[in-house]
């Protein structure tokens, strides 16, 4: 909040025999001070402590219009920087035509929708959604994913969030996590929301699994969400799913298990009603 313009004593003048020092009841020594505000040329008074330089040239009406005005400045500028936080973490062909919009929720699942609007990351707890390919489960993830960031009071940099799919991570742990892998690593451990995309897409290797294993345990024992998606009918399907071309599918159980209990688990239906059909009018 704008704290009101100091004077220096010599700009200050007074009126009558109240603008002398007096000692009130907490024993400090204080004036009455007669003032013209500078915003609105309204006189007023107020009570100085002639302990401390607490002078002041605006009125208390326009002081806190200020306040008001640097408050909605303040919150423009944090959503503008934490809209490019977004935009820097958020695959470009994932990212909501219009982040902050309405744009984009016109084609999503209006149920499931509504779940994810409910979401934040407050409680540690993160959202999977299953369900046949071709449903959104991966735009409606980032556009959650944007919503949360956008609603930050504070400012956010690319380091809060990050988004990766399995391929990606496939990739990652083939280099075994080395070079430019060990940085990204890294940050999907410890960002404070990771989108984990395709979950049961890609078939992993043994040593794959194992990391990925490491990644859920990591994230979930420290309340850090994971928004995940899979292609998959029920979590039966979603470990048959994770134990192909594996030699020791003994930590599957465990991932999904992880994943089901830290992530409530929405199942995404073909022909739902959406929020909107595409040129529908808004009323």
């Amino acid at each position: 909040m704008r704290t009101p313009t100091l004077r220096s004593g010599q700009d200050q003048h007074f009126d009558s025999m109240t603008d002398l020092p007096t000692i009130n009841p907490g024993g400090t020594l204080t004036r009455i001070v007669h003032v013209t505000c500078v915003d609105c040329g309204t006189g007023f008074e107020y009570e100085h402590c002639c302990a401390f330089r607490d002078e002041r040239d605006t009125c208390d009406d326009c002081a806190a219009k200020a306040g008001a005005k640097w408050e909605q400045e303040h919150a423009r500028e944090v959503r503008s920087a934490n809209k490019r936080a977004a935009i820097a973490v958020i695959p470009p062909l994932m990212r909501p035509k219009d982040i902050g919009g309405e744009s984009d929720p016109e084609r999503f699942p209006a149920s499931v929708w509504r779940r994810l609007c409910a979401w934040t990351p407050s409680n540690g707890r993160g959202i999977g959604l299953i369900g046949d390919s071709g449903l959104c489960k991966t735009r409606m993830l980032h556009a959650t994913l944007a919503r949360v960031m956008l609603d930050q009071e504070s400012r956010l940099d690319a380091s809060y969030a990050d988004a990766v799919t399995m391929a990606e991570f496939k990739e990652m742990a083939s280099n075994r996590f080395d070079g430019p892998a060990k940085e990204r690593w890294y940050r999907i451990r410890c960002c404070r929301v990771l989108v984990l995309d395709d979950v049961d897409k890609v078939a992993l290797t043994d040593d794959g699994m194992t990391a990925l294993f490491n990644l859920v345990d990591f994230r979930t024992t420290r309340e850090k969400p994971i928004l995940w998606s899979a292609n998959c009918a029920d979590r039966r399907e979603l470990v048959k799913r994770l134990s192909a071309k594996l030699n020791d599918a003994r930590q599957v159980g465990p991932i999904v298990g992880r994943l089901a209990e830290f992530s409530p688990v929405v199942r995404v239906e073909q022909n739902a009603k959406v929020c909107r059909p595409p040129g529908a009018n808004a009323d």
